[in-house]
């Protein structure tokens, strides 16, 4: 009775560590694909401040 609920427990650690194992992967590829698209789409407030104001100056321009 001992040995079986031991190697039960076992069994159900050994899955739940696999589970554990697959969710940091797939949260790290998560993590990865996000900091990836963020390096190429910055997200710079300024920058669009800047180019409207551009564009409102070079409508100011025109007569």
């Amino acid at each position: 009775m001992d040995w079986a609920f031991i190697f039960l427990c076992l069994l159900i650690m050994g899955y739940l560590g696999w589970r554990i194992r697959q969710n940091a992967r797939r949260l790290r590829e998560r993590i990865e694909a996000y900091l990836e698209e963020q390096e190429n789409n910055p997200t710079d407030p300024y920058t669009a401040m800047n180019e409207l104001y551009q564009m409102q100056q070079q409508d100011e321009k025109k007569p």
